[in-house]
């Protein structure tokens, strides 16, 4: 079956249930917490498509770790292969199922296609794919135009999946999410890119691939508002990008910190679970984190350097409904530490 069709949206997972302790400031002022932007589809316009910043603006069929049907990766444990495979560490075709942004895919030309084997030869029904662009990198060197394109036999032929043309990336901490109908299982999925946005070469982070339903995803903590799936920052927190400082690199190439006491900093989600990644190093202290206004858990963000570390996962949160999660700056620190600083990398939601 061939569904060429623009990305469309399909609504996150409403919230339900009981009413969601507000997130506060690091006075203990109640933080106000948007309501979620409307389902409807936006206008089209000649930049956005169906492009959502960070999270998924669609999903499917309400899924859920609850049930046992959370929308994970699908591409994971399998084959990477390219037209162009780039003989530099971390420039590969692996690197773009890595689920890091701080890895890539390069190959040269204004034209190339990306390709995934699934794990054991297994077949699976991909209805969304999410495209994460190099956060250091260029609108030049960016996919444009591109198709993506299943098959079962290696040699082809090659079905169309989803057609895409003169898309941007809203900026470059964000991910594109497209959507599109399909029923038939393949072995094989293949992104094809027809068009660069004119300078030399091709660079993508991530090619993500899921199934029906609401998929798992990743948001950095450059993307800030009042909005679900938005940091809300307190007073005391300073931000960053292009810091190449630590290996390996940190996710999205931004990090966002504190020291000052009691600077805390919310996230308002849908999920069944969230995970924190942060940045460790030997001058970094320890934070409390926690969900809906509930116990704290003290989390130490010393250690040698390194960027996009898991810190906490939350418990099963059932059924997936709005929930909060919250750091505070604790200005404690261990007595090997040099100094209390607390450093967000990203967060995880799993449906």
């Amino acid at each position: 079956m061939s569904a060429l069709l623009r990305g469309f949206p399909i609504a996150i997972l409403a919230g339900c249930g009981p009413a969601v302790p507000p997130a506060t400031d690091a006075t203990g002022a109640p933080i106000a917490v948007a309501p979620a932007p409307s389902t409807a589809a936006p206008a089209a316009t000649p930049d956005a498509g169906s492009a959502s910043v960070g999270a998924p603006a669609v999903a499917g069929a309400a899924t859920s770790q609850c049930d046992g049907r959370a929308g994970a990766n699908l591409a994971s444990g399998g084959k990477a292969t390219a037209s162009d495979a780039s003989e530099r560490p971390n420039e590969g075709a692996a690197a773009a199922f890595d689920d890091h942004t701080g890895t890539k895919w390069v190959a040269r030309g204004t034209s190339a296609w990306l390709a995934y084997e699934f794990a054991g030869e297994r077949a699976h029904v991909v209805t969304q794919y999410a495209l994460s662009p190099v956060p250091t990198g260029t609108v030049g060197t960016d996919p444009v135009s591109f198709k993506l394109e299943g098959s079962n036999d290696a040699a082809g032929p090659w079905t169309t999946l989803h057609e895409h043309a003169g898309q941007r990336f809203v900026n470059r901490q964000a991910t594109l999410w497209f959507s599109f109908e399909n029923a038939t299982a393949y072995r094989r999925v293949r992104l094809t890119i027809s068009e660069n946005g004119g300078g030399a070469g091709i660079e993508l982070a991530e090619l993500g691939l899921f199934g029906p339903g609401t998929p798992a995803f990743s948001v950095d903590d450059s993307l800030r508002g009042a909005h679900p799936n938005e940091f809300q920052y307190g007073p005391h927190w300073e931000h960053g990008t292009k810091d190449a400082e630590f290996s390996p690199p940190k996710y999205g190439s931004s990090s966002s910190w504190s020291k000052h006491r009691d600077a805390s900093v919310s996230f308002a989600f849908v999920g069944s679970q969230v995970s924190l990644y942060g940045v460790r190093y030997p001058g970094h202290g320890i934070a409390a984190v926690s969900i809906d206004g509930g116990p704290e858990t003290m989390v130490d963000f010393y250690g040698a350097a390194a960027g996009d570390t898991l810190f906490f996962t939350s418990p099963l949160l059932c059924p997936p409904q709005q929930r909060v999660l919250r750091v505070r700056t604790t200005g404690e620190k261990n007595a090997h530490a040099s100094d209390a600083y607390v450093s967000i990398d990203r967060v995880r939601i799993v449906p």
